[in-house]
């Protein structure tokens, strides 16, 4: 199996005459790109058409013996790595696939491709490859979840809330991707194997392990869509248990000066007997301190006994 990454219309042509399959992977192909190969592999011109045009949905338009296949995968590694539309051109023994980003596990199944390999395993190969970068995005995204979950009990930040919307709309676009891709192999993969340069032995469907890997990975990411919604849950409920613990505490350091504010400002009002008869130091000990100390600790020992200064208010 040869790979081309331009359009060599010389090669092109030996190959064809030989009948030998081969797979043409352009990334970012000029309009020129696309009229030639429109030409060498007498592609059908409402396919060349959509592949003018990135950002369409997943489908399988069929045209006779040719047929166009928009498949998404993932650029890189990691939950924020962007999407990569590929739109995948199947006419007889060639392949083609047309992207604007580049893709790390496409590339890599170019360097794994053996020399004999039929159209048929060149295709799953390009399939398997997409869905698994998906499914890496999801892990990538599972993980970051269950570490905002562990977050949201402990130490919840304004930060993490951030976070959880971000990975909440990044799930969400991925299931917009995950669930149309696998219902194309589950339901028109036979189409693609009538193809000419696709068919198989009967034994097995070739593209059950694409449809496979599509299927756990949007099981994982609905499990992840329900840890996610429960972290943000939690994290709401911290942030409330943390306003009501700080509420409590005001209520109990207002508590204490309640009693201490209506002494003062009784003995404030300067009553002429109070002022006539409250003149030694003795009655200032007496009065003055003990009887803002009395009530302290008296307010204190019942806070005490109610349990709101021993332990923090649940």
């Amino acid at each position: 199996m040869e790979v081309l990454d331009r359009v060599d219309a010389g090669r092109i042509a030996e190959l064809r005459d030989r009948g030998e399959a081969f797979w043409i992977d352009l990334r970012d192909p000029s309009p020129e790109d696309l009229d030639a190969l429109k030409q060498l592999l007498h592609l059908p011109p409402p396919a060349v058409q959509d592949s003018r045009e990135f950002g369409q949905r997943p489908k399988l338009d069929l045209y006779d013996e040719r047929a166009l296949l928009v498949f998404y995968g993932v650029e890189g590694e990691g939950a924020d790595a962007p999407l990569v539309e590929v739109h995948v051109h199947l006419a007889g023994a060639a392949i083609v696939t047309l992207r604007r980003r580049s893709c790390l596990h496409l590339e890599a199944a170019r360097g794994r491709l053996m020399a004999d390999v039929p159209a048929t395993a060149v295709v799953v190969g390009v399939l398997l490859a997409l869905a698994r970068s998906l499914s890496a995005q999801v892990d990538a995204v599972a993980a970051e979840v269950e570490r905002l979950e562990e977050n949201a009990f402990q130490h919840p930040t304004d930060m993490d809330r951030r976070r959880l919307s971000v990975l909440r709309a990044r799930l969400f676009r991925l299931r917009q991707v995950l669930i149309p891709q696998s219902e194309i192999l589950a339901d028109d993969a036979e189409l693609l194997d009538a193809l000419p340069g696709l068919e198989h032995r009967p034994a097995r469907h070739p593209f059950r392990d694409v449809h496979d890997e599509l299927v756990l990975a949007t099981a994982a990411v609905d499990y992840s869509r329900e840890r996610l919604a429960e972290a943000l849950n939690v994290y709401l409920a911290s942030v409330s248990n943390r306003l009501n613990e700080l509420a409590a505490r005001v209520t109990v350091f207002a508590s204490v000066f309640l009693p201490l504010t209506f002494i003062t400002g009784f003995f404030g009002m300067n009553f002429g007997w109070m002022v006539g008869h409250i003149d030694s130091f003795g009655t200032f000990l007496v009065l003055g301190i003990v009887g803002t100390l009395v009530p302290a600790l008296v307010t204190g020992l019942v806070l005490w006994r109610a349990g709101y200064v021993r332990m923090p208010p649940q």
